[in-house]
């Protein structure tokens, strides 16, 4: 399912690290946003990930 989505989308975007099941699996999704984003984080990535506390609750579910 994740080899589907739209990495240029927030949503897909979210979904994906959402799905991350440990810190280097967050790692390899983020790369795969950026790749998908020529690169580069979307400007999106702040306020969907950062801000909305995608990454801390992921923090949270690996014992951080």
């Amino acid at each position: 399912m994740n080899s589907e989505l739209d990495l240029t989308t927030p949503a897909a975007v979210k979904l994906l690290m959402q799905g991350s099941r440990s810190e280097n699996e967050w790692n390899d999704n983020a790369d795969r946003v950026k790749a998908a984003n020529n690169g580069q984080y979307p400007g999106f990535w702040f306020r969907t990930i950062i801000v909305s506390g995608v990454l801390n609750d992921a923090q949270e579910r690996w014992g951080w």
